[in-house]
């Protein structure tokens, strides 16, 4: 039995690269559109200009969902790797901690 199978990763996360950023974009730039096009009719602007902010405002927020969407991939990549790497370096930090004696508060 492979690590991949003992947690429950299987291939179809490597299939799903993209989807998460594209994920992120697309509800960052409704919800920045709705949320300027409902603050701005609350306000009270003219429609035209209330429109026209709520798209500029999905177009920032769908940007910053990529930038968020890619951020996201690239820490679920690298904590994918560590998983398919060994601990060798884990057997080392519990012996230093096993040789500290423990502290009592004063």
């Amino acid at each position: 039995m492979t690590i991949r199978e003992t947690i429950g990763l299987s291939a179809s996360m490597s299939e799903s690269y993209g989807k998460i950023r594209r994920l992120s974009a697309g509800v960052m730039g409704l919800a920045g559109f709705v949320v300027a096009l409902l603050s701005g009719l609350q306000a009270g602007n003219e429609t035209s200009r209330v429109i026209v902010i709520a798209l500029l405002a999905m177009v920032v927020c769908h940007i910053v969902g990529v930038v968020l969407g890619l951020v996201i991939e690239r820490v679920v990549e690298e904590h994918k790797q560590s998983l398919e790497k060994p601990n060798s370096g884990q057997s080392t930090s519990q012996q230093h901690t096993s040789d500290q004696s423990p502290r009592l508060a004063a």
